[in-house]
């Protein structure tokens, strides 16, 4: 891919951050939200540099789009839960275009997979919510059906594990700090959206290497060696 290209998706990403920064402010029923300018700022940079990383990574210009605008709806997700604990259901509907555009370009797992991968996290964890009285949000729930549709099986438990890691060591140390009891609530959007956007990246290398180490290759006959695995990564 050529210089050239490269700026375009890294423009184009960043104008899709800042649209992006500006509908949650608009949906936003509270004055909450971070100072405009500031945000603006962090979300052109990161949008920039998640649009070239997408470009780098997916070959297919229809998938790379789809990964940006994915990546886009879990930016909004970090700011609306974090300041006001709410997930807005454009979020949701983004992702699973965006599943849409990989099956439709043929990227990736097949769709019966795909549908496999919305179901495996997010079942559970409305059983969760429903036994806890509220343990995880709604948004929680249908966050982790529309990541499961666009990553898949493997990419998405990788993607909810590591949020489930982060999102517990957040809690251990601020009930620690004594600024968390065990029966506050805390957003966990923001885990699960950051988990998420690491596993559309890595996820799958996540998942055949963990199978490897726990020697699980008779769950998984089809699972890539870790040699194989290197030679995938190589040429992307």
């Amino acid at each position: 891919m050529t210089s050239t290209a490269y700026i375009f998706y890294s423009c184009a990403g960043a104008a899709l951050f800042i649209l992006t920064d500006m509908l949650a402010r608009t949906l936003s029923e509270t004055e909450v939200l971070p100072r405009a300018a500031v945000w603006r700022g962090v979300a052109a940079v990161t949008g920039g540099l998640a649009s070239c990383a997408c470009a780098l990574y997916f070959k297919n210009n229809i998938a790379a789009a789809g990964a940006i605008l994915s990546l886009a709806a879990l930016y909004m997700v970090i700011l609306t839960d974090l300041t006001e604990m709410e997930i807005y259901d454009i979020c949701h509907l983004a992702i699973a275009a965006a599943g849409l555009a990989f099956v439709f370009t043929g990227y990736g797992a097949p769709l019966a997979q795909r549908l496999i991968g919305g179901l495996i996290i997010s079942v559970p964890m409305f059983a969760l919510a429903v036994a806890t009285d509220g343990g995880f949000g709604m948004g929680d729930v249908k966050l982790s059906a529309s990541c499961g549709f666009l990553l898949a099986p493997r990419a998405a438990v990788a993607g909810t594990a590591l949020a489930v890691f982060a999102g517990g060591c957040y809690a251990i140390f601020m009930m620690a700090s004594k600024k968390l009891d065990r029966k506050s609530r805390f957003a966990f959007g923001p885990f699960l959206a950051a988990g998420y956007a690491l596993a559309l990246f890595f996820g799958d290398a996540w998942a055949e290497l963990y199978i490897e180490v726990m020697g699980l290759e008779f769950l998984f006959p089809r699972a890539m060696s870790l040699t194989m695995l290197r030679m995938v990564l190589r040429t992307r």
